[in-house]
């Protein structure tokens, strides 16, 4: 179980090709070296990073409904509502949800 003993396992797995299930030779194609189990991951992630700068990203911008909504839940807010409660006019139950009950 360590982390030694696991990268030795998945360097080994290419070389044991002959030995290894289908089910995990797809796994080392799909996830491990999605570029092909020869090509080295070094240079993957030096071309990849130097991509980074051309890559454009699109601005997000909100669908036109979140403006009056956003503006009717900051009223609801100042306006005394605490989302917190329920239709029942008692807070909610987070049971599960890593929260404390204040």
């Amino acid at each position: 179980g360590s982390f030694e003993e696991h990268l030795r396992q998945l360097a080994a797995a290419p070389d044991q090709a002959a030995e290894t299930s289908l089910r995990a030779q797809r796994f080392l194609t799909a996830f491990v070296r999605p570029h092909d189990l020869h090509v080295a991951a070094a240079k993957v992630i030096v071309e990849e990073i130097a991509r980074v700068p051309s890559v454009y990203k699109r601005p997000y911008s909100a669908p036109l409904w979140h403006h009056p909504l956003r503006w009717a839940l900051g009223a609801a807010v100042r306006a005394g509502f605490d989302p917190s409660l329920g239709a029942t006019g008692r807070r909610r139950s987070r049971a599960g949800t890593g929260y404390r009950e204040s």
